[in-house]
């Protein structure tokens, strides 16, 4: 049936069809005479092949005013879209439809919370929003928020964007007269609400616009249609009994047991029910169940976990209803809303028109329930006329074109191929195109029925049939149906071989690919061209076989492929991603003048990434006209570098006007967070909420990252909060909850760490690399070797004990707790270690005393050129400081001098205490004065190596240095000081360092800063001073402070503080053997045999032996 339209000009035509003055004066579109509605289904059929060949100007040419692209849009469009799931998607295609009639672009609509639906779901958690704009583009632009200036203008307020109030239904002449004047004076209108204000008579463009919106625009997100997917394949697997079809229903469940039975269905169909949380489920669907007990529900498919981040969500419970519905063999309902209006729609635009859909007519369905004396068999037959009749309403739209340089092909006859076998007189070309539009949309049923077909034709092995078969297989992702069918021809192209390279190195598996190419030049069946040497200098750069790329640059240059710019930047990437600059530049200028962005950011990555960073800058200062991608290869390259110069490069960016993205702002945040630039970091996330960027999920992981990194985790907790609160599951903001993580375990904050750990693993997301690398990190922190192997356990479950990252955490994670043994073994396994894991065997060696070990690991090292940072040296040097190892220490601290390591504050520290310990402080004092910036660890290192080697008088001037140039001393450098005083007998020094230690600095003196004055004041015979001060400490003393009085009372003869100090000694450790000791050797030196007798009887009552002996024979 064909239904014509008035258009335009007074004409009759097809609706697919539209025609107009292309050339009409001004903006305004013209005037609109009212057209007869078509139903959605109808509409969808139409679309279908209208915009899969006819292209845009089926769309845009038969409407030249508001249309028109040379006089550039008219304003932006805002709605706000009400009510539940269909009629917000109703609101979205009429949006789509009034954009493309007014010329205006559309913002991305609003939803607004509705009272009675209570889903506060944004466009974003229900749909696919980059798929929206892409689709429409070219036809409709849409953007996600308005420009700054416009919302500068209405002080950052959409709500103070006036409202204009249209009418319910209102028709196309509405819109231009009252609605467009006030657009193009304004520049943005905002219509709110927006439900059911477009009639359904719009011109047959506009209707194409708004069935495009619906068919194929609005796609779930990912969450949804990843949850909607499994419940259709768990319908599918449990209708096993009806080869995997079942129906779906929407309507009242008490009709349907009755209806379905009378209609034919046995009690084996499988039965989907779509509807909202049933009131007593169990007892209302028994009846249900009797009659079909394959009966099933979202809530039956799915588990409570996979729901779970639904509940609270009735849009996006209704989304995983359509999917299910979408995909069944047949859909019944009764109901006259936009459920089942929109999905019948849909199943026949998806199934060609062939998807069953039985709408009982419900007046008829009342009466004959209510008729209580009806017969089973009237019922029956009246049920099985309904089934009949029940699907042929609707009008059906005249079949578009398929537009060819020979002419017009009904599509009708090219999808007829799959339903009669009739192909043998078809244009080949068309059925090719028709195969290939399988591929774009991922339809593999209907390819594959192309395929069937083509076979029994004789046609499956055309080099040119076969080949876009090849292509619809790849475009689905069935490589090995795609590699099967390469296989079979008898007579391949090069097309046919450039498709299966190609598709092996997009599909990861590169290897593959060359093995493929090399068996083409071996077979010399076929001469690669420019095409075939991209796809195989791609594969090479993923595999680094820079030998095969080499090979390919001669066969370019042989053929004279060497002007062909896009060959030409494919050699340029090869060649960057395998480390060969020096190559790269050769091929870089050979192309220089025909350069274009693509060539001149390789290169520039290509400097970046080996850190040559003056290079890239020279470069990208010659470049023409440098991009967003250009500016964000340098920022990235100098934040690698951790190079404050990343953070000039941003405000330049800013400055000349190239706008910041979300490539940019996590890089310059990350920037902020290695230099701890808190007030910069604020500066930029007030400009990230001012440019739209703050729903991204990567800037706020890098805002987080940033606060975590700046000591404000208060902030960035508040921060994560506010957008984790409201944005769909876990696993869609997996890197923001690892940004969190991380910033917990970096403060310190590790039971919090563990708690957000327990909720990202019970809430069933897909744990990463990063997520179990910080979980390891806590079980450090905590030195919880138990939690550790239970992370270690879950590590091997999810396959990534061999991977880079956490291999390498869990060597440091056993070797620092003591398991040497499981670190050791663990290491041989990695395939690849960084590192991290060699530190952490080198951490374990020290801490169990196998220090030899530990530096023989240093040298194996070096002698392997893995490279070595800072914070291994410092270790290998602690190690040659527990050795007493000069020797070794001074080969280090030559390794430091050639690597640029001796200005480093924590490798000068390290140097100064291997030197100290070694007995050479004279060169640690030289190394000291030769740091030009020296922080407070070095000033700390040399304080104590001075104390170490009896110069106390200079390590306390080299305090008061330190202070007198500003810098604050910590709670080690007090220990330090102190401690050189104690050894010289320093009490006033000590005494005002140690007062200025709380008072001055605000820092509270630990019990190792008492031991140091009670010691110190014993020693001096002030016995009263150091009792005063005892009692004035904040916590109990232990056996270290009273032993260290003990000994002073012994050596200056105290007779009467002995007995409380004795007294004490056995109150804090009565059952310590070396207190024991201590007082027997007090005693003893004080001639107190009294007391010495009764402190023996009492060690022997405990069992303590004597002090034993040992001796050596040096022979003469």
């Amino acid at each position: 049936m064909k239904a014509k339209v008035h258009n335009g000009n007074g004409n009759t035509g097809c609706a697919s069809e539209g025609s107009g003055d292309s050339n009409s004066p001004a903006r305004r579109p013209p005037a609109v005479t009212s057209r007869p509605e078509y139903p959605n289904a109808a509409a969808g059929f139409a679309l279908k092949f209208s915009l899969i060949f006819a292209g845009r100007t089926l769309l845009l040419g038969s409407f030249s005013g508001g249309t028109s692209e040379s006089s550039g849009p008219n304003g932006y469009l805002i709605i706000e879209a009400n009510g539940g799931l269909n009629q917000q998607r109703s609101a979205i295609c009429n949006a789509v439809a009034l954009a493309g009639l007014l010329n205006a672009i559309l913002v991305i609509p609003h939803f607004e919370f509705n009272s009675v639906w209570r889903d506060p779901s944004e466009f974003k958690d229900i749909y696919d929003e980059d798929h929206f704009i892409a689709t429409l583009e070219g036809h409709v632009k849409v953007v996600k928020q308005l420009p700054d200036e416009v919302m500068e203008r209405y002080d950052y307020n959409i709500s103070s964007i006036p409202n204009i109030r249209v009418q319910a239904w209102a028709p196309a002449n509405y819109y231009l007269g009252e609605v467009y004047p006030v657009l193009q004076e304004k520049g943005v209108i905002r219509i709110a609400p927006f439900a059911n204000r477009l009639a359904m008579s719009i011109p047959p463009h506009i209707q194409l616009l708004r069935c495009m919106a619906n068919y194929k625009a609005l796609r779930f997100s990912s969450p949804i249609s990843t949850l909607a997917h499994k419940l259709v394949d768990r319908m599918i697997e449990k209708s096993s009994r009806t080869g995997g079809k079942y129906v779906s229903i929407h309507l009242r469940f008490e009709e349907v047991g009755m209806v379905l039975r009378g209609m034919g269905f046995d009690n084996n169909t499988s039965i989907y029910l779509a509807s909202g949380k049933i009131y007593k489920a169990e007892r209302h669907l028994a009846p249900l169940l009797q009659m079909f007990p394959l009966l099933y529900t979202k809530e039956s498919l799915a588990t409570p976990d996979e729901l779970a981040p639904f509940e609270g969500y009735s849009s996006r419970l209704a989304a995983l209803d359509y999917t299910v519905c979408l995909f069944s063999e047949v859909f019944m309902t009764t109901q006259g809303g936009n459920f089942p209006h929109f999905l019948m729609g849909q199943r026949r635009f998806l199934f060609d028109g062939h998807a069953k859909t039985i709408r009982p007519d419900k007046r008829k369905l009342v009466v004959l329930l209510q008729d209580m004396e009806i017969s089973w068999k009237a019922f029956k037959d009246q049920m099985e006329m309904m089934l009949k009749e029940s699907d042929r309403q609707g009008v059906m739209l005249c079949v578009p074109t398929l537009l060819t340089s020979e002419g017009r092909t009904p599509l009708r006859e090219i999808i007829g191929v799959t339903i009669y076998g009739n192909c043998a007189h078809m244009d080949l070309k068309h059925i090719a195109a028709a195969i290939r539009h399988c591929g774009r949309v991922q339809i593999l049923k209907h390819g594959k029925s192309f395929h069937s077909r083509l076979i029994k034709t004789g046609y499956s092995h055309n080099v040119y049939m076969a080949s876009n078969l090849i292509s619809m297989y790849v475009d689905c992702s069935f490589l090995e149906d795609a590699h099967k069918m390469f296989d079979e021809m008898p007579d391949k192209n090069i097309v046919t071989w450039t498709t299966m390279v190609s598709a092996y190195t997009i599909s990861g598996k590169p290897h593959e690919a060359i093995k493929l190419y090399i068996q083409m030049l071996d077979s010399k069946a076929e001469v690669p061209n420019g095409f075939m040497y991209s796809v195989v200098l791609k594969a090479c750069g993923h595999v680094g076989d820079i030998e095969l790329g080499k090979l390919i640059h001669k066969r370019i240059s042989r053929e004279n492929l060497d002007n062909d710019v896009v060959l030409m930047n494919a050699l340029l990437d090869m060649y960057v991603k395998c480390g060969s600059l020096d190559e790269a530049r050769n091929v870089f200028d050979g192309i220089c003048l025909g350069a274009n962005s693509i060539t001149w950011n390789t290169i520039i990555s290509g400097y970046c990434k080996e850190g040559l960073m003056k290079d890239a800058v020279h470069l990208f200062n010659r470049m023409p006209e440098p991009n967003a991608v250009s500016w964000n290869i340098i920022i990235a390259g100098f934040v690698d570098k951790r190079s404050f110069a990343a953070l000039e490069f941003v405000c330049k960016m800013h400055h000349q006007g190239v706008k910041l993205d979300d490539f940019t702002f996590p890089c310059a945040l990350k920037s902020c967070s290695y230099d701890c630039f808190l007030d910069m970091g604020r500066q930029i996330h007030c400009y990230v909420i001012k440019s739209g960027f703050a729903s991204s999920c990567f800037t706020m992981s890098a805002l987080v990252d940033m606060y975590s990194n700046c000591s404000q985790l208060n902030e960035a907790i508040k921060l994560f909060d506010q957008y984790s609160g409201g944005n769909g599951s876990i696993s869609d903001s997996l890197v923001l909850w690892n940004s969190m993580l991380s910033g917990c375990v970096v403060n310190g904050q590790n039971m919090v760490a563990l708690s957000m750990l327990a909720k990202i693993y019970l809430s069933g997301a897909c744990i990463d690399s990063y997520t179990f690398s910080s979980a390891l990190k806590v079980c450090i922190n905590l030195l919880n070797l138990r939690l550790g192997i239970q992370v270690h356990g879950l590590v091997i479950i999810s396959g990534y004990e061999l991977d880079y990252a956490v291999g390498s955490v869990l060597v440091y994670l056993y070797a620092k707790l003591g398991n040497l043994k499981d670190a050791i073994g663990l290491f041989h396994r990695l395939p690849k270690k960084d590192i991290v894991a060699w530190y952490g065997l080198i951490v374990g060696c020290a801490k169990m005393g196998l220090n030899s070990l530990g530096f023989s690991l240093f040298r194996y090292m070096v002698n392997l050129d893995i490279e070595v940072d800072q914070y291994v040296i410092s270790y290998v040097l602690k190690i040659c400081s527990s050795l007493a190892s000069l020797g070794s220490g001074k080969q280090v601290h030559a390794f430091c001098i050639k690597n640029g390591y001796e200005t480093e504050g924590v490798t000068v520290t390290a140097l100064i205490d291997m030197y100290s310990k070694c007995g050479e402080i004279e060169d640690g004092i030289t190394l000291f004065d030769s740091v030009l910036d020296k922080d407070i660890v070095c000033w700390t290192g040399i304080i104590v190596g001075c104390g170490q080697n009896g110069r106390s008088k200079e390590a306390v001037e080299f305090y008061k240095k330190m202070v007198q140039i500003g810098l604050k001393p910590n709670e080690v450098t007090f220990l330090g000081v102190l401690t050189a005083c104690r050894h010289a007998g320093l009490i006033e020094e000590a005494w005002n360092i140690f007062k200025s230690m709380k008072f001055n600095y605000g820092l509270e003196p630990h019990i190792e800063h008492y031991y140091c004055m009670v010691e110190l004041l014993g020693q001096a015979g002030c016995f009263n001073e150091a009792m005063k001060l005892i009692a004035e400490m904040p916590f109990k003393p232990d056996k270290t402070i009273w032993s260290s009085l003990l000994g002073a009372c012994g050596t200056l003869g105290n007779t009467e503080l002995v007995s409380t100090i004795e007294e004490n000694l056995l109150a804090t450790s009565p059952d310590d053997p070396s207190v024991y000791v201590m007082l027997s050797n007090a005693f003893a030196m004080l001639g107190m045999w009294d007391n010495l007798s009764k402190v023996r009887k009492a060690a022997k009552k405990l069992g303590i032996k004597k002090a034993g002996k040992s001796w050596i024979e040096i022979s003469s």
